[in-house]
């Protein structure tokens, strides 16, 4: 399939590429033919460009060389080129080539427009259907992925010789199924049951495949009645629901105290999972009405608050009791922000009842065994209670604070007989001035 699709590019790139320079070698001739005519094809070209557009580039060579050219507007792409001693003949093969303009001409006019882009559109290749037969041991194989089913029925007639006649409502459904090696009848039968179908085989070996019946509901009892739609039937004795998977691969359930592994059971057989019951819920009665929910849902739902468990394990769902051995969980509990001893006093009752504690004061930490379930509560408990107590300290800082000053006044007075002591008096503060420079001195003299 790939080697096609790559010779098929490469003819594609070879035609496109031969057809080009076919295309330059006649528009090269017919510029040669002009020529004689219209001499400024031959005159030489000195330019230098740079972001001019190549509608302006063409229209200002087609003036200056006196050429009648038509230019298509939405030539606007911009160029950038320096042409040194190059005919204008030249120039236009050039531009023709690098742009892929299409030339054309209209009595000495030069038309030049943009190229029609030729869409190719790639040959339809139908998906190949894996169906494999083996006549020896009338062994059939198929592997199907969203395939038609009238392109598939074609397929295994066509592999095994075996008629399959479908009716007209489900020949443009699409099927999925992968099984291996198994007898012809039966894989059909697989097939025709996992997507919804059903399959006859009538006296002359036909196979006729048509949609499933709608079911009237999966019982859960020999004495239950059961309705699809409505209210239940008062009268009858309680205990039914109803099971299917709808087109995004999720179950709508309707149940009304039904019992818990049967619904189970049923939903696992829809979705086709494996599983495996250590201990079967007896005596379980659920009620609900749901729509698009998954089987990890309705078992998380149904065991809510009761005794058992699941665990999903290597594509095998193990259900049973919370205590059997391997469901039980064991875990260890890391602490960040307080102590063990203050976490595991804290405790509800509802987890040390039911969930095995033992304390790892090196790591503090809690190692606890029990149904994973309590154990994802009790996880979600601690880590809301695992905070930093915050501590308030208030620091209380006291201050002595004396202020007081001193003032001193008075007169200084006396008398001196001597003559070497000046008989005088000084008043404080004194009353020193200068006045002209002069420094005059304020003294009160004493009797």
């Amino acid at each position: 399939m790939l080697r096609k699709g790559t010779v098929l590019l490469i003819l594609l790139f070879i035609s496109s590429f031969c057809y080009s320079q076919q295309d330059i070698s006649a528009l090269n001739s017919r510029l040669e033919e002009m020529s004689v005519e219209k001499p400024g094809l031959t005159e030489v070209v000195r330019i230098d460009i740079s972001g001019a557009s190549l509608y302006d580039f063409i229209n200002s060579i087609a003036a200056e060389h006196k050429l009648n050219v038509s230019a298509d507007s939405s030539l606007n792409q911009p160029i950038n080129n320096s042409f040194y001693d190059i005919s204008v003949k030249d120039v236009f093969l050039f531009l023709t080539q690098e742009y892929d303009l299409e030339v054309s001409f209209v009595s000495n006019i030069i038309v030049f427009k943009k190229r029609k882009e030729v869409k190719v559109v790639p040959k339809y290749e139908p998906k190949v259907i894996d169906v494999v037969y083996n006549k020896e041991n009338d062994f059939l194989s198929v592997r199907l992925q969203n395939d038609t089913l009238s392109r598939v029925a074609q397929a295994i007639t066509d592999k095994s010789g075996k008629n399959i006649v479908l009716a007209n409502d489900i020949k443009s459904t699409t099927v999925t199924s992968y099984i291996l090696n198994r007898p012809f009848d039966q894989v059909v039968e697989m097939m025709a049951k996992s997507n919804d179908l059903t399959v006859e085989k009538d006296t002359t070996g036909f196979y006729y495949l048509q949609k499933a019946p709608v079911e009237a509901a999966v019982p859960v009892a020999s004495k239950n009645q059961i309705t699809r739609k409505g209210a239940p039937n008062n009268n009858a004795e309680s205990g039914y629901f109803e099971v299917s998977v709808n087109s995004n691969g999720l179950l709508n359930i309707w149940a009304d105290s039904a019992d818990a592994a049967q619904l189970l059971v049923a939903a696992a057989d829809k979705l086709h999972i494996t599983y495996f019951l250590y201990n079967k819920p007896e005596n379980e009665i659920t009620t609900l009405l749901a729509d698009n929910i998954t089987f990890d849902q309705l078992l998380e739902h149904i065991f809510k608050g009761k005794k058992y468990t699941y665990k999903k394990e290597d594509g095998f769902y193990l259900i049973g009791e919370q205590g059997t051995e391997g469901l039980r969980s064991t875990e260890i509990i890391q602490l960040e922000n307080r102590s063990i001893e203050s976490v595991i006093m804290s405790l509800p009752k509802v987890f040390t009842d039911k969930v095995e504690i033992k304390e790892f004061v090196e790591l503090n930490a809690l190692i606890v065994s029990g149904a994973k379930t309590i154990i994802e509560e009790m996880k979600l408990y601690i880590r809301q209670i695992d905070k930093v107590v915050p501590l308030v300290q208030i620091d209380v800082m006291i201050v002595q604070y004396n202020k007081s000053y001193d003032l001193q006044t008075g007169i200084k007075a006396g008398l001196d007989k001597s003559n070497t002591i000046q008989t005088g008096g000084t008043l404080f503060p004194t009353g020193d001035i200068n006045v002209n420079g002069n420094s005059v001195n304020g003294l009160i003299d004493a009797f």
